[in-house]
């Protein structure tokens, strides 16, 4: 008995599209060519499963790490006031500017000197997340209006002394009245253990200009300050609200040129605030994400990439899992 009849078309081998494939007729190879004939269709799949598998392993190695990563979206000016040092060896107490606002609870948050932050968020002031969602919200809020101002900063640092140049642009729908206000600030500096971002140290009051135009300031620097990590934030405001910002950054060679909206966020805290802790981490979160771009001493020199969660640990887990699976389903 023969397991194909003469002339019978063997399904193994016929594919899409391919011609049929006949068998010889032989007794001899009966259900032992039939065998042979799987098996070597099963390699034949095996192979081709292994190659089609390569791109979705791929996918699913890259993408948790795809996850971690942040793509850099609207910038953003952020300054931090800590008006009460712990003690006189603190290093932030050599000179701090006040707050620009009454801040009767803390954490305090505001973007662009109007719109304050809860400091309870979703009901959940011990929450690091919320308070992020929080203070997210309030800024992209205020990204989608127009600047109506530009601003160029150039700065350069000397022994004692920051120079600061501004050149203010008009834009589409420019207002009148405009404001120009300067704060210096200290970035990354390291207080028991811990990274403090954007220290505000010395603050100008504002000032009107002209726009377009152009101003200099000199600012005097403490010799108990690092001038690796001396910055400043321009300041646009009309009738007391920011309407633009700009970050020049320590030790920044080209100027900083913002025409795009960048809204300002302040943030006060303290170290002997304990409910300050969870608004912290996430004001240091979003000035990583949405910080101006450049040399950030202490903060992972402007990168995107975030330390290691659970969710990119369960994605190298599951992009594991999936190789494992794949592998084995190629065997023949």
């Amino acid at each position: 008995m023969y397991i194909f009849p003469r002339r019978a078309v063997n399904p193994y081998l016929r594919g899409a599209g391919s011609p049929a494939v006949h068998t010889r007729p032989d007794a001899t190879r009966g259900r032992r060519g039939l065998l042979g004939v799987v098996a070597q269709q099963r390699r034949r799949e095996a192979a081709v499963g292994r190659r089609g598998g390569l791109p979705l392993l791929a996918l699913l190695l890259l993408a948790p790490l795809a996850l971690a990563q942040d793509a850099p979206s609207q910038p953003a000016s952020f300054l931090v006031y800590r008006p009460w040092p712990d003690a006189a060896g603190d290093p932030l107490a050599s000179a701090l500017a006040p707050p620009p606002f009454d801040a009767p609870r803390l954490p305090a948050t505001r973007v662009d000197r109007a719109a304050a932050a809860s400091p309870a968020p979703e009901n959940a002031p011990q929450s690091a997340p919320a308070h992020y969602r929080e203070m997210l919200r309030l800024v992209q809020a205020a990204a989608v209006e127009g600047a109506g101002v530009g601003l160029v900063v150039r700065g350069s640092v000397a022994p004692g002394t920051l120079g600061v140049q501004v050149e203010t642009r008009a834009l589409a729908n420019a207002p009148e009245g405009v404001e120009l206000a300067l704060v210096l600030f200290e970035h990354g500096v390291v207080v028991a253990g811990r990274t403090e971002p954007y220290v505000a140290r010395f603050a100008l009051d504002p000032v009107r200009v002209s726009v377009p135009g152009n101003a200099s300031q000199q600012l005097r620097l403490d010799p108990a300050w690092d001038l690796d990590r001396v910055g400043v934030v321009a300041l646009a405001l009309v009738d007391g609200r920011v309407v633009q910002s700009a970050t020049w950054l320590p030790r920044q060679d080209a100027p900083t040129v913002q025409l795009v909206r960048a809204p300002l966020v302040e943030h006060v805290t303290a170290s002997w605030c304990s409910p300050c802790g969870p608004a912290d981490e996430a004001l240091i979160l979003l000035a990583t994400q949405r910080g101006p771009a450049g040399p950030l001493p202490a903060l992972g020199e402007g990168s995107y990439l975030r330390a290691p969660t659970g969710w990119l640990w369960a994605g190298l887990a599951l992009g594991a899992a999936g190789a494992v699976a794949l592998a084995r389903g190629g065997r023949p």
